[in-house]
């Protein structure tokens, strides 16, 4: 390979888009009209970093960065650190701020992507020049270094940090299923007896109430109602708010076209619920969601939408593969779904503060494992 040129950018729209759809990641929300679109519609500081690797004009390799200062910022590495510990978050956490952390923003994977015609070697090489990239704009922008959701499946990546001085402590794995089924019926059918009632009670549960469930071409007139059910979501299950403003469905379907998938449930016309997922003819990727809590059927919407609709529609897409995201492990695995792990990585400072990092990470570890039931 001949000489590398690296080249930083501040947003993803000052890059080439035809180039950048030369590289390669391991997460669909490391697609260009995904990064576009969060670019456009995240509510409160985002600030994102690209680097770009470039041999002869071409691009080889890239790395995907984000500036955080927000304490409670959702995906950050303090929320990594203390979870939904608010108090613990604003008293501690802004030790930890700012940060850049490397990974696809309000997704995870995608750390680095790369050229699909690259071997190994000239991988290795693009990798530690993007890392050695992103360790310089860490410590001019005072920025401690983190690497988010870096996926098992992300060996090179993973033995690269390690060899670089990274510690690795475990998060909160993904489910995923391998898509192996010509109908949504075949697949329900490898089920155990119990949990294939379970599945046709949902259903039933939704036809006797008289919903339905529809995949909307034009979000235009769906997308304040979805802010709104994710928001209602979002308030449900934690302290946060969802980070995107109005128009980011409408804006994710123009940029993504047949690759973003929208399926909403209504009842007597109005909306109680959607589930999104985006693809790349391989994989599916779940998405945001929202359920509207005021009505009493979103207790069994949910599993229609959320579980069992975007199986249905992969299948129908004829992918490989569908990640369904984090959470409800159990409830996963009974359907068929395998859990993949994620990691997180960090490089501590100095000597003096390794013992301290070291022993963080061992909690992280402890925690994490206990938290996705991996010890059972």
């Amino acid at each position: 390979m001949n000489q590398i040129r690296l080249q930083h950018y501040d947003s993803v729209s000052a890059i080439d888009p035809l180039q950048w759809r030369q590289l390669e990641a391991l997460s669909g929300f490391s697609s260009y009209g995904w990064l576009n679109t969060v670019e456009s519609h995240a509510i409160g500081s985002y600030a994102p970093r690209y680097i770009v690797a470039y041999c002869q004009e071409t691009p080889v390799g890239a790395v995907i960065l984000d500036l955080v200062n927000d304490v409670d910022r959702e995906n950050g590495i303090v929320r990594r650190v203390f979870g939904g510990r608010r108090l613990l978050r604003h008293i501690f956490g802004k030790s930890l701020v700012p940060n850049l952390v490397a990974g696809t923003p309000f997704g995870y994977g995608g750390q680095f992507l790369m050229n699909a015609g690259a071997d190994r070697t000239q991988t290795v090489r693009v990798v530690r020049e993007l890392l050695s990239a992103a360790e310089e704009l860490s410590a001019a922008l005072g920025a401690s270094l983190w690497f988010s959701d870096v996926l098992a499946s992300d060996t090179l990546l993973m033995d690269i940090l390690r060899d670089a001085g990274y510690l690795s402590s475990r998060y909160l794995p993904l489910a995923e299923l391998a898509i192996e089924w010509h109908t949504f019926d075949e697949y329900v059918d490898t089920l155990k007896s119990r949990y294939r009632n379970h599945i046709r009670r949902e259903q039933k549960r939704c036809r006797a109430a008289g919903v339905v469930f529809e995949e909307p071409i034009d979000l235009g007139d769906r997308d304040k109602t979805f802010v709104q059910l994710a928001n209602q979501t979002y308030g449900k299950h934690g302290d946060l708010a969802f980070p995107f403003n109005p128009g980011f469905f409408s804006s994710l379907k123009s940029n993504l076209g047949d690759e973003f998938q929208a399926c909403n449930a209504l009842e007597s016309g109005n909306i109680l619920g959607f589930v999104t997922m985006i693809s790349d003819g391989h994989t599916a990727w779940a998405g945001n969601y929202g359920l509207d809590y005021t009505n009493s059927s979103s207790a069994f919407v949910y599993f229609n939408l959320v579980l069992q609709w975007p199986i249905r529609k992969a299948i129908e897409l004829g992918l490989k593969r569908l990640v369904l995201g984090r959470g409800h492990y159990e409830l996963k695995m009974r359907r068929g779904c395998t859990l993949t792990e994620t990691s997180l990585f960090h490089k501590p400072p100095n000597a003096l503060s390794r013992p301290i990092y070291a022993g963080l990470f061992r909690m992280l570890d402890r925690h994490y494992t206990n938290q996705a039931g991996l010890n059972n």
